[in-house]
């Protein structure tokens, strides 16, 4: 729970200029990077609005690998490794590989997902984790997410 409070307290603290720079700025989509030059780690804040669509549905759409996979192409790959009750922590183990444009590397992901509801917040939360059914692949770079996540 303290992850998702830490998306939440990221969320509600908006745009910082002197803290974040703008990648992208439009109505509907909002991107924006931590400015830290002494940080190792990228912290990118993404905010999409989509009028009309319930939280619930929203959540759905994302957690929901059919139906993420139907809509979101961006991974060739997307799969739950581990459901909830295989893992008995209360979160689910997914896999998730990145075919990337050249040169750029091609990057897969094995992350621990977690779904909680924070006052009126659906949060998705993920961070990295690993299974022995995943190694990591040569010519393929291991993504690491410290903290990753949607609000809904």
């Amino acid at each position: 729970r303290d992850e998702a409070k830490f998306l939440i307290h990221k969320e509600q603290e908006g745009f910082v200029p002197s803290l974040y720079g703008i990648i992208t700025d439009t109505p509907a989509v909002k991107v924006y990077r931590f400015k830290g030059d002494d940080c190792p780690v990228q912290l990118i804040k993404a905010y999409v609005f989509i009028e009309g669509v319930p939280p619930s549905v929203a959540a759905h759409c994302i957690h929901d690998i059919p139906t993420r996979t139907g809509w979101d192409n961006t991974f060739s790959d997307f799969r739950l490794v581990k459901t909830l009750e295989q893992t008995n922590t209360g979160n689910e183990l997914i896999y998730c590989f990145l075919k990337a444009p050249w040169p750029v590397t091609h990057r897969d992901f094995v992350q621990w997902r977690r779904v909680d509801l924070i006052g009126d917040a659906i949060t998705i939360l993920m961070r990295s984790g690993a299974d022995e059914q995943y190694p990591e692949k040569k010519g393929v770079i291991r993504a690491e997410s410290l903290i990753s996540g949607y609000i809904c």
